[in-house]
């Protein structure tokens, strides 16, 4: 496994964990008797708010850095491009992977 998929996976189950303690917090009720807790449906809830994490995961976590961001601009007659990086460009021509985070969103008018 490679470094980035072992830093992706480290920070998706923390994130999934965090998720599902908090699910479990957010359902139990206060005042309510430990004993009729329904344990089993709120784990159920749980685990289901987990998987989902790990799935929104795979969009990106801010958690796994990046080397850069480019910013892309789309709204003039010519899109813009700005890149950011956060090394030197001489240390990233030795790596196989460079990752940036992109903001399509960016505002460049004033650069």
């Amino acid at each position: 496994m490679s470094k980035i998929t072992i830093k992706w996976a480290g920070a998706a189950l923390i994130r999934a964990l965090k998720t599902m303690a908090q699910v479990m917090l957010s359902m139990i009720t206060i005042g309510v008797a430990i004993d009729t807790v329904n344990w089993r449906y709120i784990i159920a809830v749980a685990l289901t708010a987990s998987i989902c994490s790990i799935l929104t995961s795979l969009a990106g976590l801010p958690e796994v850095g990046s080397d850069g961001i480019l910013k892309i601009d789309t709204t003039g007659s010519v899109d813009s491009y700005l890149l950011s990086l956060n090394t030197p460009l001489e240390s990233l021509a030795s790596k196989t992977l460079v990752k940036l985070t992109v903001d399509p969103n960016a505002d460049l008018s004033q650069k």
